[in-house]
């Protein structure tokens, strides 16, 4: 029996399912509290960018190639305690 090893980005979906939903209050709050444009998150969705990322290449001010794992964790966390309502203590 041969098994696979299966390793999914969960975030990615859900800035997927984001852009289907049309959640542009979510979108619009993630732009707000960290003060990049919506325009910029929208053309991301659409570019199939992946948005911790894009935050966190505007958060530290680098390149989006350049952000590092430590970057974008650190503004992920932070994303999905903006997007579920939850705040850090």
């Amino acid at each position: 029996m041969k098994h696979k090893y299966i390793d999914y980005d969960f975030s990615k979906f859900e800035a997927m399912a984001l852009k289907e939903m049309e959640s542009k209050d979510v979108i619009k709050r993630l732009a707000e509290l960290h003060g990049i444009g919506i325009d910029k998150l929208q053309e991301a969705i659409k570019l199939k960018q992946d948005l911790h990322k894009v935050i966190a290449s505007y958060v530290f001010g680098d390149d989006y190639d350049k952000v590092t794992n430590a970057q974008r964790t650190d503004v992920k966390f932070l994303n999905y305690h903006i997007m579920y309502g939850r705040w850090c203590s």
